[in-house]
């Protein structure tokens, strides 16, 4: 494992732990501070057909940004990678229940059977999830990161890559390789850095 990734995987393994330290009630209350800074931004108030993702085990608070969302008139997509085809499609969820299945390794996606599939041109802004941020834009995704390869590289110039973390997410540095993409705005719950 050459340096970079190594020095990532502490990174990773860094804020798990800090998460998985959060009590309930201190969660609830930096998503809630999150959501309110993410509500206020200019980018995302203007937008009208919002591009959110699924969440992983450490990341539960994606139910809360989808139906939050959802209640604030916007038109919600998530991405789906047809692995089969090598297509990336985004499908507008209305109803988080009905609308997502899970694949053969457990994960959840779109229904494609009951989904509207939206083009990428009608995007409006994206939400990039990561594990850890910094000022400059950089992040630090999940091992196996779609979002690299798949999502990021296929999104139109025009639409804004913004991540959501806690501040204990952003650190000085993140170690960065050549294929990692960085975002455009990170919204933390005492901050919102733009890097547009």
């Amino acid at each position: 494992m050459d340096e970079i990734k190594q020095k990532k995987e502490e990174i990773r393994l860094q804020i798990i732990e800090y998460l998985k330290q959060l009590p309930e009630r201190k969660l609830k209350e930096l998503n809630t501070d999150v959501i309110n800074r993410l509500f206020g931004l200019a980018n995302f108030f203007e937008a009208s057909i919002v591009l959110l993702y699924i969440g992983h085990e450490y990341d539960p608070s994606y139910k809360l940004f989808i139906k939050k969302t959802v209640e604030r008139g916007k038109i919600v997509t998530l991405p789906f990678f047809n692995k089969e085809m090598e297509e990336l499609e985004f499908f507008k969820i209305d109803d988080l229940e009905k609308d997502l299945i899970q694949d053969d390794n457990g994960e959840l996606k779109p229904d494609a059977s009951r989904c509207k599939k939206v083009p990428a041109d009608y995007l409006d802004i994206a939400l990039i999830p990561g594990f850890a941020f910094d000022e400059k834009g950089g992040r630090l995704g999940a091992e196996e990161c779609v979002y690299n390869d798949e999502i990021i590289p296929h999104l139109p110039m025009t639409v804004r890559k913004v991540s959501v973390c806690f501040e204990e997410q952003i650190l000085p540095v993140i170690p960065m390789e050549a294929n990692d993409k960085y975002v455009d705005i990170i919204v933390s719950n005492a901050r919102v850095i733009y890097k547009i």
